[in-house]
């Protein structure tokens, strides 16, 4: 570990599909460097979707190099990592690799869904669907019967950094770990999945080994550095915007409207298209709606959306009762495969148009956050808000209005800054234990 009597500094890498980001943070949290690697985007052959796990080593020795060049990074302490939740590959039993890696949103395991379906409880409703990671471990193992390791993407620059090739709760979620007994179930074996193929897995925030020689060297450093159970890249979100407390949630606007709250109770709901993470001793529950500002898009180019956000008024609304879907098909808040859209009747006025989407969108937010209320995850009145949607400050206004929340834009929103904060945690803990004259 660096002296005590430097300040310690974290770094939080964040895996995405065309990039990894990645920074450094001191040990009041403030963001030291940001720094970003493009690689090339995934093969995409219809519901195919697959990438070379190489290119991503590629990328975080590149971040890596770059966090390198600042002063403070000499006093590293804790590195954590996030990844794409449901990204999966196979390796031999050196961790090598045998095919490129499915992303999260590769379809092509339906059969094997199917199999899922027809065995797995209903409470575990985040394997459900081809893009599971269960899913796409049942497919690997028929194509790939020689397979002795099944890694996320996390789990694999995991290894790399300290030869530790392990997993955490939430990217192990749609895999079939069960987050309640911290185990993996029983059911998986009437599945045929093979035991010895599973990541040991550990809590989001925990030690989980330390950097090896290689990435010490890459990093130029000669103390021993943390490395620190990451999460997902949406879970790294989350935890970026600085929501921390039971009640807090976190709206994302982006394509797809997502909503998360921090419970203190797991909700999963397949029927409404619930599930729940465990992260820091709470469950994170929520889903994600078809619907999103993706809409928008397809009717309106930025430069209009502009001008006719000078004309919107909530004050008085249109009544139109949208339900702004680009496909047929709802997943949260409820799950519905046949759920229709609905954009119609058009008013004459685009103003009125936008100011009908956007009240539709608010209304599925409010419908989701109500769901989740029922069953026991009710809002404390923090809304965090991020994603494009956030520019349009009277969508945000009439939000807190129908929300009865506080909408706060956050400061930090990158998933690596997450990561970040779940190594300075990591840190911090072994500390305390250490003060307490415990043994790690």
């Amino acid at each position: 570990m660096p002296s005590s009597a430097i300040a310690p500094t974290f770094i939080g890498i964040d895996l995405g599909t065309s990039g990894c980001r990645a920074c450094l943070i001191d040990a009041d949290a403030k963001l030291l460097q940001e720094t970003r690697i493009a690689f090339p985007s995934p093969k995409i052959n219809g519901s195919k979707v697959e990438q070379d796990a190489e290119i991503w080593w590629l990328a975080v020795e590149n971040v890596l190099i770059e966090l390198s060049k600042h002063p403070a990074c000499q006093s590293l302490a804790a590195i954590s990592v996030d990844g794409t939740s449901s990204t999966l590959l196979v390796t031999n039993e050196h961790y090598q690799p045998l095919a490129p890696a499915l992303m999260y949103n590769d379809g092509r395991a339906s059969r094997q869904a199917t199999s899922i379906e027809s065995i797995a409880p209903q409470n575990a409703a985040a394997v459900f669907g081809a893009s599971s990671s269960l899913s796409k471990l049942l497919w690997f193992t028929e194509q790939y019967p020689q397979s002795k390791k099944a890694l996320h993407q996390a789990d694999f620059i995991n290894g790399k950094l300290s030869d530790r090739y392990v997993s955490d709760f939430n990217n192990c979620l749609k895999m079939g770990f069960d987050p309640q007994t911290e185990n993996w179930p029983d059911w998986l074996s009437d599945l045929s999945v093979p035991a010895g193929m599973l990541p040991e897995v550990f809590a989001p925030g925990t030690v989980i080994g330390a950097l090896n020689k290689s990435s010490l060297d890459l990093l130029q450093l000669k103390h021993p550095v943390q490395l620190v159970a990451g999460t997902t890249d949406s879970i790294a979100g989350f935890l970026a915007t600085g929501a921390d407390q039971a009640g807090d949630a976190v709206t994302s606007l982006g394509s797809t409207l997502v909503i998360k709250i921090l419970s203190p109770v797991a909700i999963n709901s397949p029927e409404e298209g619930i599930y729940s993470h465990k992260i820091n001793n709470m469950w994170l529950a929520g889903g994600a709606s078809n619907a999103g500002c993706a809409v928008l898009a397809k009717f309106f180019e930025d430069k209009k959306l502009q001008q006719l956000t000078n004309q919107l008024n909530f004050d008085l609304p249109t009544g139109l009762g949208y339900y702004p879907l680009l496909k047929t098909g709802e997943r949260f808040p409820e799950n519905n495969p046949d759920k229709q859209s609905c954009l119609s009747p058009r008013p004459e006025q685009d103003s009125v148009f936008l100011q009908a989407i956007l009240e539709g969108l608010t209304a599925i937010e409010k419908q989701g956050f109500d769901n989740l209320s029922e069953k026991g995850a009710k809002q404390s009145g923090r809304l965090f808000t991020v994603g494009g949607g956030t520019k349009n400050e009277k969508w945000m206004k009439y939000r807190q209005q129908q929300l009865d929340s506080e909408i706060i834009i956050p400061e930090h929103t990158e998933a690596c800054y997450g990561s970040a904060l779940l190594a300075r945690q990591g840190f911090i803990k072994t500390q305390s234990l250490t003060t307490n004259g415990k043994t790690l």
